[in-house]
């Protein structure tokens, strides 16, 4: 189905990226050097994925939210932008053709990688999501990094976590696909043991996709590190433009272009009601730690040797039960 009827029904997408625009554009002051970027009238071709919701979204005219962030860029400044899925290539594939004929003038999301700088100029950062395992639902022995060990575990090409797999994992088998859905879909159908993906890509995939027989089953350990426009060498004009954008912007502003996407409700779940699950699940678990603190206490105060028989792990199991049966209802 199409995820983004409803939304398309209510409103045009770019009603709210053009009032960003016509405010932001009365406070930014231009250099020189930028002005004259402007007036060369650069024709810029953004590179779109057309599987990374809810930054990018699979459509004839793609919209998500990295799309926003770049088209207010694009109105503020009134250049000729593009957002097309024009090239074949992959992410990690596009990044050393960018800038000629047959590769991207800018990437709308890219986390730092060193050799990545013989390419590309980073704007500073401004979307973050963590890194996660994911694994099938009937997989219960995955609970953290460690726990890849001699595992069988996906990865997509180029992708910056893939180093810090290799780095902190011993002894697994990497299986590279070259797209995150594919990825996806490979541990769907029993490839391999777990992915390490973004949590925000991830989640809105399995519920595009309907992959209801994957999870997120643990964090990683790694740093939120951020993800950055990527923008050919030749234009630093660009990357500070862009950087004024993101320095103009208000947190109500950000704000409002996140709630614009992750609103979104696919055909498969919902994934609001899958954050109300997950606070009772946690308030639950809260709940049934302060009954604890309160039987603890009573034990003392009463001195019974045979109740003291019931331990801390097995309140804590209670609690964890309490709130996964909560999370599953």
């Amino acid at each position: 189905g199409n995820a983004l009827a409803n939304l398309e029904k209510k409103s045009n997408p770019d009603d709210d990226v053009k009032k960003i625009a016509e405010k932001i554009s009365k406070q930014i002051k231009i250099s020189e050097t930028e002005q004259k970027w402007i007036n060369a009238n650069h024709s810029i071709r953004y590179w779109v994925s057309t599987e990374a919701p809810p930054y990018f979204y699979d459509k004839k005219q793609p919209v998500g939210l990295a799309i926003d962030y770049a088209k207010i860029v694009c109105a503020t400044y009134k250049l000729n932008c593009e957002f097309k899925d024009q090239f074949t290539k992959t992410f990690s594939e596009s990044i050393p053709f960018v800038g000629t004929e047959s590769g991207p003038d800018a990437f709308m999301t890219g986390r730092f990688l060193p050799e990545r700088l013989n390419y590309v100029l980073y704007t500073q950062k401004y979307l973050f999501s963590p890194w996660v395992i994911i694994t099938r639902a009937d997989n219960k022995s995955i609970l953290s990094l460690q726990d890849l060990v001699d595992k069988k575990i996906i990865g997509v090409k180029g992708f910056v976590v893939n180093g810090m797999v290799k780095k902190d994992v011993s002894n697994f088998e990497f299986i590279e696909k070259r797209t995150q859905l594919d990825a996806l879909l490979a541990l769907s159908s029993g490839v391999g043991d777990a992915y390490v993906a973004d949590l925000v890509n991830a989640t809105f995939m399995i519920a595009q996709y309907g992959l209801s027989n994957l999870k997120v089953a643990a964090p990683t350990e790694y740093p939120i590190q951020g993800e950055s426009m990527m923008i050919r060498k030749d234009w630093p004009e660009l990357v500070s433009l862009t950087d004024k954008i993101f320095d103009s912007l208000t947190e109500q502003d950000k704000q409002n272009l996140k709630t614009k996407w992750f609103s979104v409700r696919f055909d498969y779940g919902d994934w609001q009601a899958y954050f109300i699950y997950a606070s009772l699940a946690l308030g639950a678990l809260f709940i049934s730690l302060l009954l604890f603190v309160f039987w603890n206490k009573k034990l003392k105060k009463d001195k019974l040797e045979s109740a003291r028989s019931v331990s801390i792990c097995e309140v804590f199991c209670l609690s964890v039960c309490l709130s996964v049966c909560l999370f599953e209802s």
